[in-house]
C-alpha cells in the first residue's frame, strides 16, 4: 500500500490519508470472494490439490479457519487432503473431517499418489488413529490393495513397514476360512511376503491368519514348494 500510496498527489494523500482498511463487512466480502474463487479452480482441476500453492493452501487455510460456518464437506475434504501432502495444520483438518469413511477417501488418494512423504502422513495417522477398525467403513479391495502394494513395491522402508501394520489394524478378524481375502492379486502378494526373509514376514504372515483366505494359503504353499525344488 506503502507504494501506492507514496504515487498519489498529496492533496489525495491528505483525504485518505496514510492507512486505508477495508470496513469489515467489506473485508469479509472480498475474503469470502477469493476463497470462493480459489477452491473452485483448485478443485475443477484433474490432479488437485496436488498443484496447488502453499500461499494458497496457506490462505484457504486461514480464510476456512476463520469462517467454519462456510465449511462444506468438500471444502474440508479438500483441505484435509492439501493438509497431508503440505503438512500444514494437520491434526486441525482431520479433527473437522470426522466421518471414518471420508477420512480413509482421503487417505486413499494420498496412497495412490507419488508423494513418499504425504504416504508416510498418511500411514502415522492410520496407526495412530485406527483401533480395531475404527476406519473400516468405506474401505474397498481395491483401497486395502493399495497398501499390500506399497507394502511389497516401495523404495521407502518405513513405508513398507508401516502399511503392513495399518494393513493389519485395519482388517477385522474373518468369521471363518473364505476363498479370498481382499483379493486375488492381495492375498497372492501377501504370500511372497510371508516368505520373505524380512522383518515383513510375520506381519504378513499374521495378516493371513486374520484373512483366512483359500486362495493366499494355496498361494503360499505352491511358491514355497517351488522355492524348495
Amino acid at each position: 500500500f506503502q507504494l501506492l500510496f507514496d504515487a498519489l498527489p498529496a492533496a489525495v494523500q491528505q483525504k485518505i490519508g496514510p492507512t486505508l482498511v477495508a470496513a469489515p463487512q467489506l473485508e469479509q466480502t472480498l475474503l469470502a470472494q477469493d476463497a470462493a474463487y480459489l477452491a473452485s479452480i483448485y478443485q475443477s482441476s484433474e490432479s488437485a490439490p496436488e498443484t496447488i500453492r502453499l500461499t494458497h493452501f496457506a490462505f484457504l487455510d486461514a480464510y476456512y479457519g476463520r469462517y467454519p460456518e462456510q465449511q462444506t464437506e468438500p471444502i474440508q475434504l479438500f483441505l484435509l487432503q492439501g493438509a497431508l501432502l503440505h503438512d500444514y495444520h494437520v491434526a486441525e483438518w482431520w479433527e473437522q473431517v470426522s466421518d471414518p469413511a471420508l477420512r480413509w477417501q482421503v487417505c486413499s488418494q494420498i496412497l495412490d499418489s507419488q508423494d513418499e512423504d504425504a504416504i508416510i502422513r498418511v500411514l502415522a495417522l492410520l496407526l495412530r488413529h485406527t483401533h480395531g477398525g475404527a476406519l473400516a467403513i468405506g474401505q474397498t479391495p481395491a483401497s486395502l490393495e493399495k497398501l499390500i502394494d506399497l507394502a511389497a513395491h516401495s523404495a521407502e522402508w518405513r513405508v513398507r513397514r508401516d502399511s503392513l501394520h495399518a494393513l493389519q489394524k485395519l482388517l477385522p478378524q474373518a468369521p471363518g476360512w473364505q476363498p479370498v481375502g481382499i483379493s486375488e492379486k492381495g492375498g497372492v502378494q501377501l504370500a511372497q511376503l510371508a516368505l520373505e526373509k524380512s522383518a515383513q514376514a510375520r506381519r504378513a504372515v499374521e495378516i493371513l491368519a486374520v484373512l483366512q483366505s483359500e486362495k493366499a494359503v494355496h498361494a503360499l504353499l505352491d511358491f514355497y514348494t517351488a522355492g524348495n525344488q
